[in-house]
Order: C-alpha cells, then structure tokens, then sequence
C-alpha cells in the first residue's frame, strides 16, 4: 500500500502537473459534470421508448445507434416476412427484436452506475489538478 502511495507521489511533480494543467476544457467539465447525475429511471425509459436509447442518454451514441439500427432491421425483416407469407420467420425476428431490445435496456440500466462512477474519478482529477495549480500559484 506504501509502495502505491509513494509510486503515486513520484508522478506528481510540478512538471507532471504542468503537463496536465490543459487536459479539461471546461465542454469537458460541464459534460462529466451531466454525467456524473444520469439518472437509472430515466436510462430505463429512454431504453423502453426507443431502442438503443438509455445508451444515447448515457452519451455512448455508437452504441445506440447499433442497438436502433439492429432492432430496426429485425422489424424490418420480419414485416417482409410477413408479407411473404413466411409467418414462422417473421415471428422469429420479431422475438429475436424483442430479445435484443429487452437485453439492451437491461444492459444500459446496468451502466449507468459505471458512467457515473467514471465521471466522478475524472471530476475529481480535474479537482484535484485544479488545486494543485492554485497551490503552485500561491
């Protein structure tokens, strides 16, 4: 534990400190700031509404946008089924769209707790850089 603590304290010189002094901007600041208070309820609706969703909210938009157009395409595909006369198919996508839209609801209400959690340790290095320089200041 002793030997972390010293490691941590070598890396922490003027220097290092100086390096980092530009590492947030405050766009930075202010959007770990929003994330730092997403809400689960809110991640869960966002997820039920549209698919894809709670990850938008989150502001992992790669990952949204897959789900959405994932779950799109499976409707989509099973529709076409459907108007083909291909009912046992065109059931199996609209269960395997259900699956893949109930997974990623769940999936994105667990990760709320971790994005938080990220966004406070970066609020807090960002803290912790700002009184480091006030402290040099002085």
């Amino acid at each position: 534990m002793a030997d972390e603590s010293e490691k941590v304290n070598e890396f922490i010189t003027e220097e290092n400190l100086k390096k980092a002094k530009s590492t947030f901007s405050v766009e930075q600041v202010l959007n770990l700031t929003s994330l730092s208070t997403k809400s689960k309820l809110v991640t869960f609706w966002s997820s039920f509404m549209i698919p894809g969703g709670g990850y938008m909210y989150l502001n992992l938009y790669g990952k949204g946008f897959v789900l959405f157009l994932t779950c799109f395409v499976l409707f989509i595909f099973a529709i076409i089924s459907f108007c083909n006369g291909a009912i046992e198919v065109g059931v199996l996508f609209l269960l395997l769209d259900f699956l893949v839209h109930f997974i990623s609801m769940l999936l994105a209400v667990a990760k709320v707790d971790s994005v938080k959690n990220e966004a406070k340790y970066q609020l807090s290095e960002y803290y912790k850089q700002k009184n480091s320089e006030i402290k040099n200041q002085k």
